[in-house]
């Protein structure tokens, strides 16, 4: 978790009144924060104790609506820097998902919190969602732009006129404004994209200027962070570079490969602005699948060497160090001993389906299809281990079946995750005849058979509803 040593922060401080009345309910809440620092959410986790209380104390340089995260369900206060909230609420369970809901903020907090809602939805849904309506589909990027850029200023008429008919507070005026503007620029920068040439987006987008593109005073609304992160890769992508390799170790080469990337993205701008794009580089790649002990040793002294603002310099640091304990911790993983790991090569998909029925003859079967790269696959290996223990000893077998993913990773996230199960590496052609038979088109995608080996959904559903544990009840002939 980070927590760096800025002066800035802010303090959410709450407390869930009827957690234990759950005997299973999760320990643990997360606040999610826009940071245009890693181009990416930046997420804290706390601990929620014996009487339901929970405090996030994190490092704030900008007012900024957040997610805070409770299992299945979510809430967005709008938090300021060197400020104080405190918040009570209770959960409910739905199958084996929790949700928070009655929330109530301190008088304060509660105010702003309506108050902003109110503005949110009158910006996003009645002035740029009514307006996105009537625009026609056949409009070129520059009659697209011009309407757009006419509509910029209908809507901050518009706001000014509501800013002094509603007296909004400074906060609440900024974020309209700048909702309005980034969105509006957003939705032209994704229109250029059907220029295939650089240069004729160039030429459309010459409106943004460099005070418009990189302002400090925008940050407080998430549209401006999806409009940067679009203005980066629309007009500047990354220039690749060669290297020589001759005589070099891995390392040199690698070390060399990292250098010239930062170095590519400090000339593309200035000071702090040089810093962020570097510091995207760097999240991304750290935060890939498999990542070596000695790779986060060179971003490590790559980031000590070029990075100079304290909150990024940090913030990559501790990441660092967080990643490195998770290698720590997945190296001294085994395999747990109820997991059964199988490959078969020389089958076809076809085949391998008849092996897993004919193995779990009389047993209703719920097959789980993902692969290793697949964050919501993962996120939801949870919910099925509960279902484990929730049929432990009876007639059902889970069966995992991962397509498009190396064996080695393969093995990681299993480990990494200790799911228990049987589980099956497709390759490529074995995963393709299954997307047939079972017509899977997004992943993960769950199968459930019944104890006389047909199939009685090929899209079941996820393992943290309600409705699969009564499908499955209903299976086994359970009340």
């Amino acid at each position: 978790m980070f927590y760096p040593e800025v002066e800035q922060r802010s303090v959410i401080i709450g407390h869930i009144t009827n957690i234990n009345e759950f005997s299973d309910a999760p320990r643990n809440i997360e606040l999610q924060v826009d940071d245009i620092t890693i181009d990416y959410p930046q997420m804290f986790k706390t601990e929620i104790n014996e009487n339901g209380d929970f405090k996030f104390d994190i490092p704030l340089f900008h007012s900024i609506n957040t997610y805070l995260s409770y299992d299945d369900g979510r809430i967005t206060p709008y938090i300021f820097p060197n400020d104080t909230l405190t918040m009570k609420c209770e959960i409910e369970k739905d199958g084996f998902k929790f949700r928070i809901k009655n929330v109530g903020f301190d008088s304060k907090h509660d105010k702003f919190q309506k108050e902003f809602f109110k503005q949110h939805e009158w910006i996003h849904y009645n002035q740029l969602g009514n307006f996105r309506d009537t625009l026609s589909i056949e409009l070129t990027p520059e009659q697209y732009k011009n309407q757009l850029l006419d509509f910029e200023q209908v809507i901050l008429n518009r706001i000014k006129y509501k800013i002094e008919k509603d007296s909004l507070n400074e906060s609440l005026s900024n974020y309209l404004i700048n909702s309005a503007k980034y969105s509006l620029y957003g939705d032209i920068l994704r229109k250029s994209k059907e220029l295939e040439k650089l240069e004729e987006r160039k030429q459309l987008l010459s409106f943004l200027a460099d005070s418009v593109v990189f302002n400090n005073e925008a940050m407080l609304t998430a549209s401006y962070n999806t409009f940067l992160n679009s203005y980066n890769f629309t007009l500047e992508p990354r220039e690749g570079f060669g290297i020589e390799t001759n005589g070099k170790t891995k390392e040199q080469v690698q070390w060399e490969m990292m250098n010239g990337l930062i170095e590519n993205d400090f000339k593309r701008r200035d000071r702090i602005w040089a810093e962020f794009l570097g510091a995207t580089f760097v999240y991304n790649s750290i935060s890939k699948d498999r990542i070596t002990q000695s790779e986060i040793n060179l971003y490590t002294r790559l980031i000590q060497e070029r990075f100079t603002e304290i909150y990024i310099r940090q913030l990559l640091l501790s990441m660092c160090k967080q990643i490195n304990q998770k290698v720590d911790e997945t190296e001294n993983l085994s395999i747990p001993k109820d997991a059964i790991l199988s490959k078969y090569e020389s089958n076809s998909g076809e085949e391998i389906f008849s092996k897993i029925i004919e193995n779990n003859k009389g047993k209703v079967i719920y097959v789980d299809i993902w692969a290793t790269w697949c964050s919501p696959c993962i996120k939801l290996f949870n919910h099925s281990q509960r279902m484990h223990e929730m049929f432990n000893n009876e007639n059902i077998t889970f069966v995992y079946l991962c397509c498009r993913s190396s064996e080695e990773n393969w093995k990681n996230v299993i480990k990494r995750h200790q799911v228990i199960g049987t589980h099956i590496l497709l390759n490529q052609k074995q995963n393709d005849e299954l997307q047939t038979m079972f017509s899977i088109d997004a992943l993960p995608q769950f199968v459930l058979i019944d104890s006389d080996g047909k199939i009685v959904n090929n899209h079941a559903p996820k393992p943290d509803s309600e409705e699969i544990l009564n499908d499955i009840k209903k299976l086994l002939k359970r009340k």
